[in-house]
């Protein structure tokens, strides 16, 4: 697997992005906006079922 970007909790309840700084400045652009989805759905997901949404790779990543 070839990441480009992650995200994860900060302890001070935020979240924090980071992508590879030897992409080219559109795939870290698209990279960053990827991850903000990625915050949304899973809030979204903990929002609705009480529990953040399967990430297992072969997972139906639209249902929480």
């Amino acid at each position: 697997m070839d990441a480009k970007g992650i995200h994860y909790s900060s302890p001070n309840g935020g979240y924090d992005i980071h992508y590879r700084e030897d992409l080219w400045e559109g795939t870290q652009d698209y990279s960053v906006i990827h991850e903000t989805y990625e915050i949304i759905y899973e809030t979204l997901c903990e929002m609705e079922s009480s529990s953040p949404p399967d990430r297992r790779p072969n997972a139906s990543r639209r249902r929480c």
